[in-house]
């Protein structure tokens, strides 16, 4: 890959996300089904592969998903400082600020969970970091941000933890064999670094692009009187990935007190799941204009020896659904086992993407 696709990579990387789709496949899709300076729609935006890659493209963006952790990644991608400099001018006007708010904080009002990742002194540093940081809806440095909550590198701000998904290692690196660990660890510095690594290649996309990324349901992204040119997306993959609790550390500095109260928003049953799909559908196929394509890709289940169709599931629902959509494809992707999160015969195996197009 040239320099020219360095700032996409390192976006990529903002910060961690269960389940995303790899940015080579959304830029095939993205090439094959849209056009520079045309309307791509990612109703389930996840962490913003695909808007991101479609603005990367020339075209204009809209993204939406319920979780706020999503939507915080996906505005930190479409939104970015253009340039070192200008990111750390930011960085000192916001740290003017910090010992102000620090004062406000009374950690008896945090979970007793939460307090249990950090040092107090770095807590509320991360919390008072993190309520100015919304507040300015400066998005590419709060996403910088959530990158650095948990894991067990000094560079990071837990106590030692994995960093995918908020687990203790406490067992691993105990306090009294590793105290260093369990330290006061200040956010400036550590976000500095981080933001220096991120932006080392300026990102010279077409900011002039309108993006939109909105909290929102799938199937009411838009009324009926928009419309756009194409809607690439991948759903949730059904109960199969745990969205909340494997981002709930995030999630929490996101603003979401009780992550277990959107688990089965994020990741649906089988019944929800095609009540939802089945509602997208009949509103997705009115939003595209005519001869416009939806691309969907999804992962297929397979637990305790049995397999989920949900490409089938899907293909269903359209059928009784969207008379306006005709099939053009359906592709399979065999996914190896071990670039697949969860090993063995269990998780999801193949991922098919399956390609309408509006009559």
């Amino acid at each position: 890959m040239g320099h020219l696709n360095k700032p996409s990579r390192q976006l990529h990387g903002l910060s961690p996300y269960v389940g995303r789709l790899a940015s080579h496949r959304a830029t095939d899709l993205i090439n094959r089904f849209a056009k520079k300076g045309e309307i791509v729609a990612d109703p389930f935006c996840g962490s913003g592969t695909i808007p991101l890659e479609a603005w990367k493209s020339g075209m204009k963006v809209v993204a939406s998903d319920l979780s706020p952790y999503a939507i915080a990644l996906t505005r930190a991608k479409l939104f970015p400082i253009p340039n070192l400099n200008q990111a750390l001018e930011q960085i000192e006007r916001i740290n003017l600020l910090i010992d102000k708010e620090v004062k406000k904080i009374d950690l008896r009002k945090t979970p007793k969970w939460v307090r249990s990742f950090y040092h107090p002194e770095t807590l509320r540093e991360a919390i008072a970091w993190s309520e100015i940081l919304k507040r300015r809806q400066s998005w590419f440095l709060f996403g910088c941000f959530l990158n650095l909550l948990h894991h067990q590198r000094p560079g990071f701000l837990s106590y030692p933890a994995s960093h995918a998904t908020p687990y203790l290692r406490s067992k691993k690196f105990p306090e009294k064999k590793f105290p260093e660990m369990y330290e006061y660890r200040d956010i400036k510095s550590r976000l500095l670094r981080k933001v220096k690594r991120t932006l080392r290649t300026p990102v010279n996309f077409n900011y002039n692009l309108p993006r939109i990324a909105k909290r929102c349901n799938a199937s009411n992204i838009f009324k009926k009187t928009n419309k756009v040119d194409c809607i690439i997306t991948s759903p949730p993959y059904m109960s199969g990935l745990d969205y909340a609790r494997d981002n709930r550390l995030r999630l929490w500095f996101c603003g979401v007190d009780d992550w277990s109260a959107i688990e089965s928003k994020l990741s649906p049953t089988r019944a929800d799941f095609s009540n939802l799909m089945i509602s997208c559908i009949r509103n997705w196929q009115e939003w595209i204009r005519p001869k416009g394509y939806i691309a969907i890709v999804l992962g297929d289940i397979h637990r305790a020896k049995k397999r989920i169709d949900v490409a089938g599931l899907v293909l269903n629902c359209v059928k009784k659904n969207a008379s306006l959509l005709n099939l053009v494809s359906c592709e399979d992707q065999i996914i190896p086992d071990e670039k697949r999160l969860i090993k063995g015969n269990s998780g999801t195996i193949t991922e098919t993407t399956l390609t309408f197009r509006r009559k």
